[in-house]
């Protein structure tokens, strides 16, 4: 799930399903993995407490109005989510969105309503 750190709508829900993981690594050094190539195309690396996200298509909210300032990356897992919110963007444009370099969010912040479509 992908949405702004302002808690503005619009919120992108991406499906990773369990095909798309795979192990790597040793056993007191794990990784995980994530591929697909569907309707977006992602790529998850969590390894040494680092995440590492690609990804674009469809299901991703739109860069149409640049800058979108903070992101938020909420990965919901059986076991827990993780959360990346981090302090800003390298690069902020209508093309590309890249994240700064930052330490672990220590807590993530609520998940924006969705809004609800005008009636007739």
């Amino acid at each position: 799930m992908i949405h702004r750190g302002d808690g503005l709508p619009p919120v992108a829900v991406v499906p990773l399903p369990a095909a798309g993981w795979r192990r790597s690594g040793t056993s007191s050094r794990p990784a995980y993995l994530f591929s697909s190539h569907a309707d977006t195309s992602a790529s998850i690396s969590w390894k040494a407490g680092k995440l590492v996200v690609k990804a674009k298509g469809a299901l991703l909210r739109s860069l149409a109005d640049a800058p979108q300032g903070r992101l938020v990356l909420r990965l919901e897992l059986a076991r827990g989510s993780l959360c990346a919110w981090p302090s800003g963007a390298l690069v902020d444009t209508t093309s590309r969105w890249q994240a700064a370099k930052s330490p672990p969010a220590s807590a993530c912040p609520a998940i924006p309503p969705t809004p609800t479509p005008a009636a007739p």
